[in-house]
Order: structure tokens, then C-alpha cells, then sequence
């Protein structure tokens, strides 16, 4: 869509007017991230994934590296869902870093707006790294992501016993992905979800339409775009 990338470069206009380095920097990253939101949005409405019937893999593991992957897409499946995972991941990643910049404006509305996003955001961030240092959760220390002691997850049919030790579990029931995996800020590894229906993702357009709304309400050179609703899923 070329009606936001001219709300961009208007609604900085009037916000950056003593800040021309952070100007170019934050127009490309938000330009990059409706450019992302839009074929996610395009990738969603016309080809949401499947919805995998629930299964019990009926697994009891009480060894060392046990690796269990449940549900396994087919290849055209996983395409699909490797696919929305990236652009959903890179969405939160991009809005890190504009939030960051938008300190540095003249006003607060950009931040603020951000700010009240990125808790929602930063599940699709987790999940994007963890796909994408898939081998390094494989190949390197299972003992630093890996389940070590007691968990079950019925949703997969898999129970870990206390002997457990660095073993890994990978399943996709329902329209919910399924793993474990350590963030930089957690102790330790603990189990990870993320839902990947419409209704459930329908939390990173809540904000692609909070961002379009304020972008497109520049006073320099005011325009008619279109209403935000162009990017439901419904």
C-alpha cells in the first residue's frame, strides 16, 4: 500500500522537525514494518493454517536427551507456518527498535502507542528465535533449553518423570504451537505456547491499525486514506 508510506514521511515531518538523523531511520523501519504486516495480513486472510486434530503421543520419558516431535507438518504446512512465524517475529523485532527511537521525537504519542503493544509482541519474538536457532537447541546444550525434571504436557501426550534430563519436545495441536524453551530474562527453562488462529493473532493488528490510525492523521498535507479496518482478518 503506497497511501501509508506518504502518511509516514507527513506524520514525521511534523514530529521530527529538530531530529533529521532519527528521521530517515524511523521512516524506513516503519515503512519495513507495514511492508511485513502486509503480507502477513495477505498470508492470514487467504490461507490461515490448518487446525490439527489433538493427539496423544502417549510418551513417558525418564532418560537423557529424549528429543520428541509431535504433529509433524507436512512440508507445504510447515512452509506456511515458518512463514507467518518470521514475519510475525520480525514485526515485534522491528517495533523494538522503533520504540526505542521514538524517544527521541518532539512528542510522546508514537511511544506511548508502542509501549502499550510490545508485552503483547514479544511472544511471536520468542517463537521466531527458537525456530531460527532450531540446530543450536539440537546440536548444542539441551541442558540450557531442554526439560530437565518433571512436566507434563497432556495437550501433546507427553510426561517427563524427575529423572528427566536436557531432553526436547516440538508439537503443533489445534492451531497452538508447542515447546520449551530459556528466555535472557527467566532462571531457567519453562514451557512456551503460542496460539496461531486469526482471533488469537488478531493482537498484531490491533496495533498495525493503532499505528496506521496515527500515521494517517498528519495535518501537513491531510489526506483520505482509507479506514484502518483493511487489515481484519474477518
Amino acid at each position: 500500500m503506497t497511501d501509508i508510506t506518504t502518511a509516514i514521511h507527513w506524520w514525521l515531518c511534523e514530529n521530527c522537525t529538530e531530529h533529521e538523523d532519527v528521521f530517515a531511520r524511523i521512516r524506513s523501519l516503519l515503512g519495513h514494518f507495514f511492508a511485513c504486516a502486509n503480507s502477513l495480513h495477505m498470508i492470514l486472510a487467504e490461507s490461515p493454517l490448518p487446525h490439527v486434530e489433538s493427539y496423544s503421543a502417549g510418551i513417558k520419558s525418564s532418560g537423557k536427551y529424549g528429543v520428541y516431535i509431535i504433529n509433524q507438518l507436512s512440508p507445504r504446512d510447515f512452509f506456511h507456518l515458518r512463514g507467518i512465524l518470521a514475519l510475525a517475529g520480525d514485526l515485534a523485532l522491528i517495533i523494538e527498535r522503533i520504540e526505542e527511537l521514538s524517544h527521541e521525537l518532539d512528542n510522546n504519542k508514537l511511544s506511548s502507542l508502542l509501549e502499550s503493544h510490545l508485552p503483547n509482541m514479544k511472544k511471536y519474538r520468542y517463537a521466531r528465535n527458537y525456530f531460527a536457532h532450531f540446530d543450536e537447541r539440537i546440536s548444542g546444550n539441551m541442558r540450557e533449553h531442554g526439560v530437565t525434571g518433571e512436566l507434563e504436557v497432556p495437550e501433546l501426550g507427553i510426561k517427563f518423570t524427575e529423572d528427566a534430563e536436557a531432553c526436547f519436545y516440538l508439537g503443533f495441536v489445534g492451531d497452538t504451537l508447542y515447546y520449551h524453551d530459556k528466555q535472557r530474562h527467566e532462571p531457567k527453562p519453562s514451557p512456551k505456547t503460542l496460539c496461531l488462529s486469526k482471533s488469537d493473532v488478531s493482537d498484531i493488528f490491533d496495533l498495525v491499525k493503532d499505528l496506521y490510525n496515527l500515521l494517517t492523521s498528519h495535518a501537513i498535507h491531510a489526506d483520505s486514506y482509507p479506514p484502518s479496518d483493511i487489515y481484519d482478518l474477518d
